[in-house]
């Protein structure tokens, strides 16, 4: 975990330490001595290339080397593992004869998509705003940028805490062990019978009936 810390805090570091530097040690300089040459009042505050002044966000040389060329290397990185897990998974099921042809087809599409929202391939809606200045176009890639990637955090959480089985029920018994508490406290107090039954207790019954049942059958044969 400590090296892996390191790595994903220190890169970026070093790359924001060199292009912040870089900006305005050498760049606004240059912009700095150009200004000064035009304008000698003592209150001008000179403007930076580092930041754009009509918002708080990147521009010119530190937005294309500083941001985009580091995205653009993480996302060419990314969709490379993408094409190489699919393709290991689509020619190794296509040698293994299966009659369930419709759900491994579903199984490689759930796959897909979830390695695109897990290595951030909704990136791609970024870097496609940049190839056009059409007011239409680049509103319509910006509202999939933004509900592509604000819901890929909800995605991530899905297939690694809910559809795992082990990892659902490490967060979620603590979860109802504590409202369970809460609602039997509730229930002391306002003089209310505690409920018997929910649908997992429902299901639970369920299987113990059952398997009372096949025993009681069982022993009776």
């Amino acid at each position: 975990m400590t090296k892996a810390c390191i790595f994903a805090y220190g890169i970026p570091a070093v790359v924001v330490t060199f292009n912040l530097g870089l900006t305005l040690l050498y760049f606004d300089k240059q912009q700095l001595n150009e200004d000064v040459c035009v304008k000698d009042d003592p209150q001008y505050l000179p403007s930076t290339t580092y930041h754009a002044e009509n918002m708080c966000w990147l521009q010119g040389y530190s937005l294309y080397f500083g941001f985009l060329f580091i995205i653009g290397l993480a996302f060419l990185n990314n969709l490379g593992i993408v094409i190489l897990v699919l393709r290991k998974v689509i020619f190794k099921r296509q040698k293994i004869q299966s009659t369930a042809a419709k759900g491994n087809k579903l199984t490689q599409l759930f796959m897909a998509c979830s390695l695109s929202f897990t290595l951030g391939l909704t990136w791609i809606f970024g870097f496609l705003m940049l190839i056009s200045t059409d007011p239409t176009y680049n509103q319509v890639l910006n509202w999939l940028f933004a509900l592509f990637n604000s819901f890929q955090g909800i995605f991530i959480f899905y297939i690694t805490c809910v559809k795992r089985e082990d990892m659902f029920i490490f967060w979620w018994n603590p979860m109802r062990s504590r409202f369970e508490g809460f609602r039997k406290r509730f229930e002391d107090a306002v003089g209310i019978e505690p409920a018997s039954f929910s649908p997992r207790t429902m299901a639970t019954n369920s299987t113990r009936v059952s398997a009372t049942k096949s025993n009681f059958s069982s022993t009776s044969t």
